[in-house]
């Protein structure tokens, strides 16, 4: 059985050194071989599966850009069922962690069929045999730990730098104000922060804004251990390019700040907080609206649990570029009456919603 970390005492500082990164790594993730009876059960039995797939249908390759036709995915249910492919890569992946994943976002268990999956694995672990690739991940360590991070911070959560201008740049002035008027000090929170891009913004606009370090502070917040090791450490295995490009952006950042300006934390953001910790600033962007929190109550709750953490005079912040075209964007119109109703005041900031406590 896994020992998992204390999720509510889980928290990391910025550092990208590759040394504090392992550190890090060696906390939530399992080192070594992973093959149990189970494993090696789920194994034999997808293999079966495969070779019945194999000698009735054409069996889809790894290729990139593969089209998946109803048809393909007909055959591909009837021969090779989806639900027994879950099961075995989700006992996989929490095999895999020192913790409980959040799995909620694992492209793999939405999959409509075991070839819309093959299609859209990053290389090299592209393998038409899920036996095969099930057995090879339990094995390689570092072909897994490619894979883990695939799963647990994809590239659909959003992943670059600038995708609120309008939001920042009122944030930008409202910090502004907010030291002219010799305020003592801001805290800013950014909830559902993924993988940390805003987290750095936030602290670029507190230093464009003249704050001093030792008089602000940034948290980020997110349920999944991985994003806060991505957004701390700048570990993206599974996209080297993506993880060029945030340490470029990063760095300088880190250079010009105190390091302990920012901090990621581990907490599910939909629950109430009864820590008495307040924020001048919390920002929810990429959430709202989104596939992970769509339904109406769930909204409700998450609204409320964070107008709570709002200091009086502080500000409410949230927007959604991720999931555009998705199924629906923010319901601006539904935020919007929750924060009035917890006395908030509507401000118009040019994207999303925003609002100030009374």
């Amino acid at each position: 059985m896994n020992q998992y970390p204390d999720s509510e005492s889980f928290s990391l500082l910025p550092d990208l050194h590759s040394a504090a990164c392992e550190r890090t790594l060696s906390r939530v993730l399992v080192p070594g071989n992973l093959m149990d009876s189970l494993l090696e059960r789920y194994c034999c039995r997808l293999q079966e599966r495969f070779s019945g797939y194999c000698s009735t249908c054409p069996v889809p390759g790894g290729e990139s850009g593969l089209l998946v036709t109803p048809e393909i995915r007909r055959q591909a249910e009837m021969y090779l069922p989806m639900g027994e492919i879950r099961s075995a890569f989700r006992y996989l992946l929490r095999r895999s962690t020192c913790y409980e994943p959040y799995l909620s976002g694992f492209s793999l268990l939405s999959a409509l069929s075991w070839p819309d999956v093959i299609a859209g694995l990053p290389r090299p672990q592209d393998s038409s045999n899920p036996a095969r690739l099930l057995r090879r991940l339990a094995e390689d360590e570092d072909l897994r730990r490619v894979f883990v991070a695939s799963a647990l911070v994809p590239k659909r959560y959003g992943g670059e730098f600038g995708r609120y201008p309008k939001q920042s740049g009122f944030l930008r002035e409202w910090l502004r104000s907010r030291r002219q008027d010799d305020h003592a000090a801001v805290t800013l929170l950014d909830a559902a922060c993924g993988s940390g891009e805003q987290c750095y913004e936030l602290v670029e606009l507190l230093l464009e804004a003249e704050w001093e370090a030792g008089r602000c502070r940034v948290t980020g917040e997110t349920i999944e251990l991985l994003e806060l090791v991505a957004g701390a450490h700048g570990w993206f295995p599974h996209d080297k390019a993506r993880e060029r490009r945030f340490r470029r952006r990063v760095e300088p950042i880190l250079a010009r700040s105190d390091g302990r300006m920012l901090s990621f934390v581990s907490r599910d953001i939909r629950y109430r907080d009864n820590s008495g910790s307040r924020y001048d600033v919390v920002v929810c962007n990429g959430l709202f609206g989104g596939p992970l929190l769509n339904d109406t109550a769930r909204i409700r709750e998450t609204v409320l649990s964070l107008t709570e953490r709002v200091a009086a005079g502080g500000i409410f912040l949230a927007a959604d570029h991720f999931h555009d075209g998705w199924r629906k964007t923010v319901p601006v119109g539904m935020i919007k009456s929750e924060l009035e109703s917890a006395g908030f005041a509507s401000v118009d900031v040019g994207e999303g919603v925003a609002a100030v406590r009374l």
